[in-house]
């Protein structure tokens, strides 16, 4: 999915943007850091996809972006708990009551 708004990863990449937060896809997924171009870099941007507040659930999409997913689920609703900070952030994906468990949290460096 990254090729389909190339032209704003590569003005958030050269901003030197650290996380950018998504929806739309109706599941939650969190990518290492990349390049505009879904390479590895540990100084490009942290992608989550985080939409899973709905009501229906959408299977994760397979291809080669998914190459650099760390963590994912499509089966359980939930929420994104982040805590923003000087230098750096911290995540934690909240599920909902009565949801399938699904653990992810972490942080990261903001420059």
């Amino acid at each position: 999915f990254l090729y389909q708004l190339q032209p704003l990863y590569e003005l958030l990449d050269e901003q030197g943007v650290d996380v950018v937060l998504a929806g739309h896809e109706h599941n939650y997924q969190r990518f290492a850091p990349m390049d505009a171009f879904g390479r590895a870099d540990p100084d490009g941007l942290r992608l989550f996809i985080v939409g899973t507040g709905g009501d229906t659930y959408g299977d994760l999409p397979e291809g080669e972006v998914a190459m650099n997913r760390e963590a994912a689920q499509d089966r359980s609703f939930g929420v994104l708990r982040m805590v923003l900070g000087d230098g750096g952030y911290s995540f934690e994906f909240v599920t909902a009551p009565g949801e399938r468990d699904f653990t992810d949290a972490g942080e990261g460096e903001c420059v």
